[in-house]
């Protein structure tokens, strides 16, 4: 807790950390609702020192942060795995949330990483999946030359005004095939994963900017990266990572995170409703 310039002697800092400590693994462990609005996962690549072995070692820090049927936003899971990022450490993730509790998320947002739709299609069959669109967008520019990806990104632009998914789908395939010749093996891609990058074409346009980004964890994500940075580069140990993680939580429950956020509560009916059209009732406890 050093870094965060508290009025507290190093022995203090050290009983105050521990106390802390003891309530994140309580907090760790809490009970989660059975059913959620959205879950927005992805993972923080890092480095931590090992111990054991007395090294620095790469590790990703799995996050998972959800909002309720009540428009809260909360960090339901932190899980810390050395290692690279796979599908195998995500199914763990996922079985953890299970475990507490977590069993229906209307919509799951995530970055294309490989093996992610199998893992959320194996543990969260009925639910929703986006593609994080921000990315999509990103990559866009990245695979096609600069002329052609400017008239894609007009073309995206107007799309995000379309009514509904089936007439976004229908135009996103048209236009998209325009382009199979020049880019075969970007565009076979995007072709593949469309229906996931157009996922929240199903919701109504006056809520579809809450479900089409990964943005709020990667927020989460930028704020792990200064403390790296400023720790030197790396995390000094796994229990110091995660009382960042708590503390920060904490911080934006109380402030940023304290209220729901408007708009979904504003159209929380039809969210409920569009939940009981997926899993055939209500969310549990409305």
């Amino acid at each position: 807790l050093s870094h965060l310039n508290l009025p507290y002697s190093k022995e203090q800092l050290g009983k105050l950390s521990e106390k802390v400590y003891e309530e994140y693994k309580l907090w760790k462990k809490r009970e989660l609702p059975k059913d959620v609005l959205a879950l927005f996962i992805d993972g923080y690549h890092t480095q931590i020192y090992e111990e054991k072995e007395n090294k620095v070692v790469k590790a990703v820090v799995y996050l998972v942060i959800g909002i309720d049927f009540n428009g809260e936003k909360d960090l339901y899971a932190i899980e810390f795995i050395t290692g690279n990022e796979n599908k195998e450490s995500w199914l763990s993730v996922f079985n953890n949330l299970i475990s507490r509790g977590l069993k229906r998320p209307l919509i799951v947002i995530s970055d294309d990483f490989k093996g992610i739709d199998e893992a959320v299609r194996t543990l969260f069959p009925k639910s929703y999946h986006q593609l994080c669109w921000t990315h999509f967008r990103r990559n866009v520019r990245k695979n096609m030359g600069k002329k052609d990806a400017s008239d894609f990104s007009q073309f995206l632009d107007k799309l995000k005004l379309e009514k509904d998914f089936d007439s976004a789908k229908a135009k996103f395939v048209k236009y998209a095939n325009k382009f199979k010749d020049k880019y075969p093996s970007y565009i076979s891609y995007v072709l593949e994963k469309h229906e996931l990058f157009l996922c929240f074409f199903r919701f109504d346009y006056k809520i579809r900017k809450h479900f089409y980004t990964t943005n709020i964890v990667e927020s989460f994500n930028n704020i792990l990266g200064l403390i790296e940075r400023n720790s030197g580069g790396f995390f000094r140990s796994k229990k110091m990572l995660e009382l960042n993680c708590y503390i920060k939580r904490n911080q934006l429950k109380n402030k940023k995170w304290s209220k729901p956020a408007p708009n979904i509560k504003a159209n929380i009916y039809y969210l409920i409703q569009m939940f009981a059209v997926v899993y055939g009732d209500i969310p549990n406890g409305e």
